[in-house]
């Protein structure tokens, strides 16, 4: 019934997440597992070709690194894709896509994410979230995370993975997300499919690389949003998350003219503020330094 893709780097990861996915799944299902231990495929092509091999009317394209905390996940994955208006589960995801670079998740607390997971920490510790201020058992949005996506088969053949865009590992979730929102469908966090998260995120200089990738293709059509979100909320987001990835290209020393667009379109919203004024500090000088810090140490040098 239910048909599992996922695109392997680690076979003893493989085997244990297989093994889990019997014990708690609850309905019959499939393991269609792409073989990427040499890195031949990027994921949009591993999905694709392990979706055009299932068996299943439904589709799951997950990571290996995940462990499951509910029993019978997968009745639920299916009395919710049994509804024809839905097109895409996950279990993170956003209310609205900024025009400014980001990945699913804004910088933002202004009430636009949706989720319901846990996340494994170096070390060992373990942190639930779980954000569900409408109380239901499903959550629209526009984007998902994709360590764990569910669709319908007819859905996927009709929206396949962009594998000739999306050639590594990032973004192919974003983009998928919003493609099938484009076409009509809900895409919604689930709520009753409890999944713990084994490894963590990298914002790094591919992953900004990717990002660029993302927007060039979706130029002039974002942002998208839900009609719920106000207008100023959207616009504080966008600047919070223009602020984000600005930092993010400092960070990982990116060419300056690169830095300096970035900068212009912060500078766009007509707003100075700390965070903003930090990050020009930063760029001027290539050195991580507080001008707050320095003026407060300045004015205890000349305080009574």
């Amino acid at each position: 019934m239910l048909s599992l893709i996922i695109c392997s780097k680690n076979n003893s990861d493989l085997q244990a997440v297989s093994q889990q996915v019997a014990q708690t799944i609850g309905i019959p299902h499939e393991i269609i597992a792409i073989d990427n231990s040499n890195a031949r495929y990027g994921i949009c092509e591993a999905y694709n070709q392990g979706a055009s091999q299932s068996r299943y009317e439904y589709l799951c394209f997950m990571h290996e690194d995940v462990c499951f905390h509910s029993n019978d996940w997968g009745v639920r994955v299916v009395e919710a894709l049994q509804n024809p208006d839905v097109g895409l589960l996950g279990i993170m995801g956003s209310t609205a896509k900024t025009k400014a670079p980001s990945g699913w998740s804004l910088a933002t607390d202004l009430g636009l994410t949706r989720l319901n997971f846990t996340q494994w920490f170096a070390g060992g510790e373990s942190r639930q979230s779980l954000i569900n201020p409408d109380g239901g058992s499903l959550a629209e949005v526009v984007t998902l995370d994709g360590c764990w996506l569910c669709t319908c088969k007819d859905v996927w053949l009709k929206i396949p993975f962009d594998q000739e865009t999306f050639r590594n590992f990032h973004f192919y979730d974003l983009d998928y997300a919003l493609r099938v929102f484009k076409a009509g469908y809900k895409v919604c966090v689930l709520y009753g499919v409890k999944i713990e998260h084994l490894s963590l995120g990298n914002f790094n200089g591919q992953w900004i690389k990717e990002a660029l990738v993302f927007q060039k293709k979706w130029r002039g059509q974002l942002p998208v949003h839900l009609p719920t979100i106000r207008k100023g909320d959207l616009r504080e987001t966008e600047f919070r998350t223009q602020k984000r990835f600005t930092q993010l290209l400092i960070k990982n020393k990116a060419d300056k003219p690169l830095v300096f667009s970035h900068l212009l379109r912060c500078f766009a919203f007509g707003r100075m503020d700390s965070e903003l004024w930090y990050l020009c500090t930063q760029f001027l000088t290539g050195k991580n330094i507080n001008p707050l810090a320095i003026i407060r140490n300045k004015l205890k040098k000349y305080a009574p």
